[in-house]
């Protein structure tokens, strides 16, 4: 469970800091990441938010994130988590003018600035038709 609510976290993170505008293109942008993630990224931080079909804010739930959540992008398409020995399989690509990150079976929109990688994941509440739960995630460069 805390996984699940972690990767919510980290989804959100990304698609509210990925909604910036930035002069460089979405193509440029995908170049930067799949460059500047290779390494190892400590979670610092996460929220998820609740918005009710009108678009406001309902709920906002700080995420607890711990150095076992800690990545390890190896190259170009693996990476790990610290206190596993599989590696898994991750890719980067540009959708309409965003940058996405698939892992772990989700996509999140992801930013990389500062040191500091954002993941953002979006998903419709289930049990409540119209609501939507937007994740953030905030990651640090360790190296």
């Amino acid at each position: 469970m805390r996984s699940k609510i972690l990767w919510l976290f980290l989804s959100v993170v990304i698609c509210l800091t990925s909604c910036k505008k930035d002069n460089a293109s979405a193509s440029d942008q995908l170049e930067v990441i799949k460059k500047g993630i290779i390494g190892t990224w400590l979670p610092t931080d996460g929220v998820l938010v609740v918005y009710n079909p009108a678009g406001k804010a309902e709920q906002s739930i700080k995420q607890a994130v711990h150095a076992d959540d800690t990545f390890e992008f190896i190259d170009s398409n693996q990476a790990k988590r610290f206190l596993h020995t599989e590696n898994f399989i991750y890719t980067i690509s540009e959708v309409n003018g965003n940058v996405n990150l698939a892992l772990d079976g989700r996509i999140y929109q992801v930013s990389i600035s500062n040191n500091i990688m954002t993941w953002v994941f979006t998903e419709d509440v289930s049990s409540q038709p119209g609501y939507k739960m937007i994740v953030t995630l905030h990651l640090k460069r360790l190296n």
